[in-house]
C-alpha cells in the first residue's frame, strides 16, 4: 500500500525545484573560498573564476548551512588561492 501517490511526489519535487529559482543569490562576500548551493535541492557549481575544492551534501550547519536532500553543495576558491583550512 502506497501512502503517497506518484503524482503527489512529482508535484512536491516540482515545487521544491521551483523554489530554487526564487531564492536570492548569495550575498557578495569577499572571502576567497565559500560554499555554493541552496538546500533542500542542491544543484551547485563553482562560479566563473573559481575552482572546486570539495563537494558535500551535509556539513557543520554554522558554515555549511542546511543539508541537501538531493544533490550537493560545492566549496569553491578563487583561482590562484590555495585553501589550507578545514572545509567542513
Amino acid at each position: 500500500i502506497s501512502l503517497v501517490s506518484p503524482s503527489v511526489v512529482m508535484k512536491i519535487l516540482l515545487l521544491l525545484l521551483l523554489t530554487q529559482l526564487w531564492i536570492p543569490a548569495e550575498t557578495s562576500e569577499t572571502l576567497p573560498c565559500k560554499w555554493h548551493g541552496f538546500a533542500p535541492i542542491c544543484i551547485a557549481s563553482c562560479p566563473s573564476g573559481t575552482v572546486e575544492v570539495k563537494r558535500k551534501s551535509e556539513g557543520k550547519k554554522k558554515v555549511f548551512g542546511k543539508s541537501c536532500l538531493l544533490g550537493s553543495k560545492v566549496f569553491c576558491c578563487e583561482k590562484g588561492h590555495t585553501y589550507t583550512g578545514r572545509v567542513d
